[in-house]
């Protein structure tokens, strides 16, 4: 199924995420109350959000800027997101495993 609205929504939060207009946990609690870690309805919100918490340092407060901005290719993964979260398509690449080693 795909979720729009909420699509739309996250793409928005990404781009002012990233373009440094809100710190880390900012972002997090705006995608908490969109239900972006949640998002099982719509594959693409729930799989970029996991990818983005790897982008960033969830342990201080900080904005992607400085030591934390993204590089050229961060930079268009996220651009690629974005376009992404702005169209009607059914997410269909395979979804990532953590594989253990234990």
């Amino acid at each position: 199924m795909i979720d729009i609205s909420t699509r739309r929504q996250y793409g928005e939060l990404l781009r002012h995420f990233f373009a440094a207009r809100c710190t880390n946990h900012e972002y997090e609690e705006r995608a908490e109350k969109l239900g972006a870690e949640e998002t099982y309805d719509d594959a693409a919100i729930g799989l970029i959000w996991c990818e983005v918490w790897t982008a960033y340092d969830d342990l201080s407060t900080h904005r992607m800027s400085g030591a934390h901005k993204l590089d050229k290719v961060g930079k268009r993964t996220v651009a690629r997101w974005i376009l992404f979260l702005q169209n009607d398509l059914e997410y269909e690449w395979p979804h990532p495993t953590i594989k253990h080693d234990l």
